[in-house]
């Protein structure tokens, strides 16, 4: 079925405890042979793992805050799971039974994917997670996904190769993760409007600024806060991305969709957004040569060459 990996937040904070123990539990319910793995060091995870029977890597490599690093953390997801099917999913997320036929579908129609979903918000103080709850889950939704970011991302396992070591849970990391495959040709899915997944409406929980759609807004507020270490993780990601294209990725812009009535469908996308795309393509072209000619040598003579044409014709 799917392997599903997590970094949560201490399970020592009441508030987070119930907030990711339903969204575990949600999780556990797609299918009788998931497997979950969370990752991380923070308190109680450990003791959570041996209640609930989950996998536990407290090793992935991580800054002096204890921000993980997205390199070490899917390299280690694709190490330890034992699916073909992985996923990362935030901790404060709960997953409906459409996922796993999503994922179905989409596996049968492509060997390699990625598929993202981005969360609706809800009220997760009425929500009780057990069997059959879907139903109820879906009358406390309060606020529709925004059209950027996503929570979810579900993949063939391998799918990232080279990853730069982004911190997990900041700016940019989520565009990312659906550009590098896009700029592959890979087919990209946005499950969000079939596959519906639930965030909470607690602003004290794992990604308190879910609301904001903009990153300069999500800087500012961290400013304003007077939270200077998470402006420079903010400013240490934007530091990582080469391309202004790969940071205007946004879910809405990728190839295909799930409809609300489950068909796989190609997008009706604008040639701007067919553009982003392939200047992504064009750009992820470019890396490959330039590291094939470094590998052999050659880059400094073609580079040189390259000035010398420019400057004489």
């Amino acid at each position: 079925m799917i392997t599903i990996a997590s970094w949560p937040k201490r399970f020592t904070e009441p508030r987070f405890a119930d907030i990711q123990t339903k969204a575990i539990k949600s999780w556990q319910m797609l299918s009788p042979d998931v497997e979950i793995i969370l990752v991380g060091k923070d308190e109680g995870v450990a003791e959570v793992c041996a209640q609930m029977g989950l996998k536990h890597l407290p090793n992935v490599r991580a800054n002096e805050r204890g921000t993980i690093y997205l390199d070490d953390l899917l390299y280690q997801i694709s190490l330890h799971a034992r699916h073909n099917i992985v996923a990362y999913v935030n901790a404060d997320i709960i997953v409906l039974p459409a996922l796993a036929r999503a994922v179905s579908e989409v596996s049968k129609k492509w060997k390699r994917f990625l598929l993202v979903s981005a969360p609706h918000i809800a009220d997760f103080t009425a929500i009780q997670v057990e069997p059959g709850f879907e139903k109820n889950a879906l009358k406390h939704i309060v606020q529709q996904p925004t059209p950027y970011g996503a929570d979810i991302f579900v993949h063939t396992k391998g799918l990232y190769k080279k990853v730069k070591p982004f911190l997990v849970g900041r700016q940019i990391w989520d565009s990312w993760m659906m550009a590098y495959p896009a700029g592959k040709g890979i087919p990209c899915i946005d499950a969000t409007e079939y596959a519906i997944t639930l965030h909470p409406i607690d602003e004290t929980s794992t990604h308190a600024y879910v609301h904001l759609q903009e990153g300069k807004k999500r800087e500012e507020s961290w400013r304003k806060a007077n939270d200077p270490l998470k402006v420079q993780e903010y400013e240490y990601n934007e530091s990582m991305v080469t391309s202004w294209w790969f940071m205007h990725l946004h879910r809405t812009k990728l190839p295909y969709e799930i409809k609300p009535d489950g068909n796989i469908s190609e997008r009706n996308l604008s040639d701007k957004d067919i553009d982003i795309i392939r200047k992504i393509r064009s750009e992820d072209r470019k890396s490959f040569i330039k590291s094939l000619l470094k590998r052999v040598g050659l880059y400094n003579k073609v580079y040189d060459l390259y000035r010398i044409i420019k400057r004489n014709y």
